[in-house]
């Protein structure tokens, strides 16, 4: 039986997105730099989770299964802001090659583990440690039962 973490998630949609058309870099949450050094970059790191065994949410055979929540958030600087119809035209066409490859996934287990995802998206300034960036958070939500 395979073990799933939510470390190995992390890692799972870090990678996924290396394919990501356009991404300079993408830094799992083990990898993070207070500094930005290139553009467009992905930043992938757990935000939080929730597990549920107060009641048979599913069952098979007469077994009960437990249901963890996970979120992860995916930060993505798109570019060091600048010009904003500039910085906005980047924002968006980041957002649109992350949301292509999440929107791959499309045969479970997702990630290597998870049975279900959601995935939404927020407008975003981001501060590294030496500037400001335009860019987006996306909050992804994994299901693991």
């Amino acid at each position: 039986m395979t073990v799933i973490t939510f470390a190995s998630l992390c890692k799972a949609v870090a990678t996924a997105l290396e394919a990501t058309e356009g991404v300079a870099q993408v830094q799992a949450y083990d990898a993070l730099t207070e500094s930005i050094s290139d553009t467009p970059t992905l930043q992938v790191y757990f935000k939080d989770a929730v597990t549920d065994d107060t009641g048979i949410h599913q069952s098979t055979f007469r077994a009960g299964v437990r249901i963890t929540r996970l979120e992860i958030t995916i930060d993505c600087y798109a570019r060091q802001r600048s010009h904003i119809a500039e910085d906005m035209a980047a924002q968006i066409d980041l957002i649109d090659a992350v949301d292509a490859v999440l929107a791959q996934q499309i045969s479970a287990p997702f990630f290597g583990g998870a049975k279900a995802l959601h995935w939404s998206w927020k407008k975003a300034v981001l501060t590294s440690a030496d500037a400001e960036y335009t860019g987006a958070e996306c909050t992804l939500t994994l299901w693991i039962f």
